[in-house]
């Protein structure tokens, strides 16, 4: 399966005002194009438009706003979720999806052949928007009276056209749970 939860992410020469296949979502099909094709895996790729609301760009909760449709899509098409905490019954040709920490859907299906004979085959892939990210123990107190976050360029930004944009702290904080394995979320 291939989705975009920011489906208007473009190219420097890409002109998106005619056609969305100049950016990401046209790299997802020419992907599937391949892996159909050329390597017989059949693939499903969803265009659903996550980074926008109302008509307009709105990238903070593109993922939220992205799982419930992707485990719809999943579940359309013979996927069964299976919870991380429970002991896992993995059959044959069984196709599988767990949701990890709210912030990873990790979807995979069994083969039907011994998998020291014919192999596995795992395709994964994370991109993220290029920004800033915030370092651990941020805090920094300026000309005595303001308080900075200390931050670190993160995915490779074209810095010059964040001179003009609104800044804003999104994601989630996750924090140590009761088990190294199970952060607590919020």
């Amino acid at each position: 399966m291939i989705f975009h939860t920011h489906s208007t992410e473009g190219f420097i020469d890409s002109d998106m005002s005619k056609d969305m296949s100049e950016g990401i979502w046209g790299v997802g099909e020419e992907l599937k194009n391949i892996l159909e094709n050329k390597y017989g895996i059949s693939v499903l790729h969803d265009t659903g438009r996550y980074d926008i609301v109302d008509g307009k760009g709105k990238i903070l909760g593109a993922y939220e706003r992205m799982e419930p449709p992707i485990q719809k899509i999943l579940n359309e098409n013979g996927f069964i979720e299976i919870k991380e905490s429970d002991k896992w019954d993995l059959k044959a040709k069984g196709k599988y999806y767990v949701v990890k920490n709210d912030s990873a859907l990790i979807a995979f299906e069994i083969g039907s052949g011994n998998i020291e004979e014919t192999g596995l085959r795992l395709i994964g892939a994370h991109t993220d928007v290029p920004g800033f990210r915030i370092k651990p123990n941020p805090q920094m107190i300026s000309e005595g009276k303001y308080i900075k976050l200390n931050t670190e360029v993160y995915g490779g930004p074209i810095l010059h056209t964040w001179f003009d944009r609104p800044l804003s702290i999104a994601g989630k904080v996750s924090l140590r749970g009761k088990s190294p394995l199970k952060p607590e979320t919020r």
